[in-house]
């Protein structure tokens, strides 16, 4: 299909929308402790994450980790430089990890793609009973002591049309469309951001009529 065997968004490009999202974001992490971003494939999760650690006061104190780009154990030898020990405990990870936050000055861990990694949920469920705090992002609802759900919806349709129109004159500066058919493609795609980038990419080779129709 149009958007099958595209390769993912790119994280580090202008961010749209959600502007009442990451201030909610900000006051729920100052009510409690952990919190799990949820939400449909696509919808942002990670752009959010990554959007209120930048504008966090201090970055420094939280540390982004994709659990989707590698295993746990790699993102944390790489971050904070936690050598894996084989048949470690829980516990004794758990000890070593908090004294490398410690050391750092690191309050927060930010775990995204959660639900790909169901092996290490046991390990960061023991990790909930500490004093670091957690925020997690998911597609999947999680255990209670994972914090509560921040439900994430689709854009707005103009945050989705703005967003639209950003990527794919990344691809092609002189892309023009008529607003109409425009917001008919972002209202087709359900206004979720990843579906709205991969269709930008499209425009290099292919019309806005030609992208509606393919997605017919």
């Amino acid at each position: 299909g149009l958007l099958e065997q595209m390769p993912p968004p790119h994280t580090n490009h202008r961010f749209f929308g959600r502007e009442h999202e990451i201030a909610a974001l900000g006051s729920h992490l100052a009510r409690g402790q952990h919190l799990t971003i949820l939400g449909p494939a696509g919808v942002g999760k990670s752009g959010l994450l990554q959007a209120w650690h930048r504008r966090h006061p201090n970055p420094a104190h939280a540390t982004y980790l994709d659990l989707q780009r590698a295993p746990l154990s790699q993102l944390l030898l790489e971050t904070l430089g936690i050598p894996p020990l084989p048949g470690e405990s829980h516990h004794a990870w758990v000890v070593r990890l908090l004294e490398a936050c410690r050391t750092r000055g690191i309050t927060r861990l930010l775990l995204d793609h959660i639900d790909r990694a169901p092996d290490v949920r046991q390990m960061l469920r023991v990790l909930t009973t500490s004093r670091l705090s957690l925020v997690f992002a998911s597609r999947q609802s999680l255990p209670e002591d994972f914090g509560p759900p921040f439900h994430l919806e689709s854009l707005p349709v103009q945050d989705g049309v703005a967003l639209f129109l950003d990527r794919a004159r990344l691809v092609r500066p002189d892309f023009e469309a008529p607003q109409d058919r425009v917001e008919e493609l972002v209202r087709r795609l359900d206004a979720l951001p990843q579906a709205l980038e991969l269709a930008a990419a499209r425009v290099r080779i292919m019309s806005i009529s030609d992208i509606l129709e393919r997605l017919e």
